[in-house]
């Protein structure tokens, strides 16, 4: 078994993440289409440079793109194999701690948009949110955690409401 190492810029990247780039491209494929086909449901007031999902639509359109690259460049290098390779041993793929890192954020996320925006203000859901993450990365200390993670969400409050007059979730 090779042992995992951090790809940096100019070196080759171990044959595990390219068949995890394989995969995850996939899924944000899937995830931009569901998200622009969303954006296109929303409603458009007057011009479509003006409809709220102008900029959900670019955004989708823009990581679909940025993904198939990421899928071209992966299948080139083999990664389908790879993926099948990896993807035929659960187990193993369950023990990778890259992927529980990245399955935990990933959760972070979906419970931040699904659970915690719908239940409560999105300033105090964004502060849990950001909060939570920054511990779970030990980003900062305690302290530094909370005042980085307050002061995020209230500019971003303040800039959507009272500047941009933009309502929040």
């Amino acid at each position: 078994m090779n042992q995992e190492k951090d790809a940096t810029p100019g070196s080759a990247r171990p044959a595990d993440v390219v068949g995890a780039d394989l995969v995850f491209s996939v899924f944000l494929m899937a995830g931009s289409l569901w998200t622009f086909s969303q954006a296109l449901g929303m409603r458009v007031y007057g011009r479509l440079l003006d409809a709220p999902g102008i900029f959900p639509m670019v955004l989708s359109a823009s990581i679909f793109v940025m993904a198939l690259v990421i899928f071209v460049m992966s299948l080139k290098k083999g990664g389908a194999r790879k993926a099948v390779h990896t993807l035929s041993r659960p187990l193993e793929v369950l023990r990778n701690q890259r992927l529980i890192r990245v399955s935990i954020i990933a959760t972070m996320i979906v419970l931040y948009g699904f659970v915690l925006i719908p239940l409560l203000s999105y300033g105090i859901a964004s502060f849990i949110f950001l909060s939570s993450l920054l511990w779970y990365l030990k980003a900062a200390k305690p302290l530094g955690i909370v005042v980085i993670s307050a002061s995020t969400a209230l500019i971003i409050v303040f800039l959507f409401r009272s500047v941009l007059h933009i309502p929040l979730p």
